[in-house]
């Protein structure tokens, strides 16, 4: 494989000795910590902390942190366009040749609907995408723990679908005005707040149709509890495993009790999230005291909820939040215009109700067999892609090339 040529020795000494003087700043200010026993800058003052150990102005670090908030609300990718660049990229390596941001964008554009070159390079960088060394040069491959967790999820879902096991989807969803139908994916912590511009959609389907639903006017994580324990889980067939996305996983997944051995750390996030006046010079002992003071009562563990109903859960892989059929059912819906000319609130819920009631069950099931061949696809490219890098790569994992070290003519022009 043609792997790109490593950088100039100049450029490498330069980048070098920039590390090492980051590097010395922070170490210095650190042990200025050690000698004070205490922090320097609080905290909460992320901002001014970064800038403390670093040496850079603050302002700097402000804007640094401005980009990395614009970068995270990219468009994530959709699963067609996921399985175009898995594709793309095990060919990249089938031909021994180390693909490019730019090469993958242009290879993949056509018939995908690809964003813009800019936007796509930053989603692709938050999949995980960075250039790696190897013995034989710079490499552009994706983090292996991403993979692992498609890995094991997919092995999973494929187990149970080879012993027709019964399979739920739940999902979360805005009914508005608009009739965009967007995932609602900020349920966690959110306090009940009843709204007469919009629905929550809670509804789970399977393979065979749809199976429960509830619309609430009040948004939060609490009724998306009440719906799960008192509706959801005692209609589900025996021994159901329930896929959810990230999101939702948040909620189920397990209430960590602050004990006496968590740091001082988690102990101060804990009284800060509960509104519990602390003083961050404390002991340790006293801020635990406060805790165990308070009149907070340990959340629920969904999770053991779930599985004294005896059933299970699987969250869905980190990018492959639309790996469901219900995100195929809302495409459909979308996509049939299923939309009412009535701007009424409790006439656009029926509507959408009515029309998910009526679908015959043979839709749900078209819907399953395309996320079981997106499956497939996604698990075979993964194999063979891991297959040609064990075989042929040795990569130095002691060292992450980022972008901004790559030198200019390694990149095509549009790079």
């Amino acid at each position: 494989m043609q792997a790109a040529k490593l950088p100039r020795k100049e450029e490498g000494k330069n980048i070098e000795a920039k590390v090492k003087s980051i590097l010395s700043t922070v170490l210095e200010r650190c042990k200025k910590e050690r000698d004070s026993g205490a922090l320097q800058v609080p905290l909460d003052e992320y901002i001014q902390r970064a800038s403390f150990y670093t040496g850079f102005p603050s302002t700097y670090i402000r804007a640094i942190n401005s980009e990395k908030n614009i970068f995270v609300n990219t468009k994530a990718f959709s699963i067609k366009q996921i399985i175009a660049i898995l594709e793309c990229i095990s060919k990249f390596y089938e031909n021994k040749t180390s693909p490019t941001y730019y090469l993958i964008y242009e290879t993949v554009k056509e018939g995908t609907d690809l964003p813009e070159f800019k936007i796509f390079k930053q989603e692709m960088c938050l999949m995980g995408y960075r250039y790696r060394q190897t013995k034989s040069g710079l490499l552009f491959l994706e983090d292996p723990k991403f993979s692992f967790e498609r890995f094991h999820y997919l092995s999973k879902i494929k187990k149970l679908r080879s012993k027709d096991a019964n399979i739920c989807y739940i999902d979360a969803r805005i009914i508005n005005k608009e009739q965009t139908f967007e995932r609602c994916t900020d349920l966690k912590g959110t306090p009940a707040v009843v709204r007469t511009d919009q629905y929550l959609f809670l509804h789970a389907i399977s393979k065979n149709g749809y199976l429960n639903g509830l619309f609430t006017n009040s948004i939060s994580e609490e009724n998306f509890m009440k719906w799960m324990v008192d509706i959801l889980l005692p209609s589900l067939n025996p021994e159901t495993t329930i896929v959810v996305d990230s999101s939702l996983f948040e909620i189920i997944s397990p209430y960590k009790a602050i004990t006496r051995y968590d740091s001082k750390y988690e102990m101060i996030k804990w009284l800060k999230s509960n509104s519990i006046p602390y003083n961050y010079y404390m002991h340790k002992a006293e801020l635990y005291e406060l805790i165990s003071n308070s009149k907070i009562k340990s959340k629920c563990k969904l999770d053991q909820i779930i599985k004294s109903f005896g059933h299970n859960i699987l969250c869905l892989p980190f990018k492959l939040d639309k790996l469901t059929p219900i995100e195929l059912l809302w495409e459909y819906i979308i996509d049939k215009r299923i939309k009412t000319v009535d701007t009424a609130m409790v006439r656009i819920k029926q509507h959408i109700e009515k029309y998910i009631l009526d679908l015959k069950p043979a839709v749900f099931n078209m819907f399953t067999k395309t996320v079981e061949l997106w499956e497939n696809e996604i698990y075979q490219y993964d194999r063979i892609i891991e297959e040609i890098l064990d075989q042929q790569y040795e990569i130095d994992t002691t060292c992450i090339i980022e972008d901004d070290y790559i030198p200019t003519y390694f990149y095509s022009v549009q790079d």
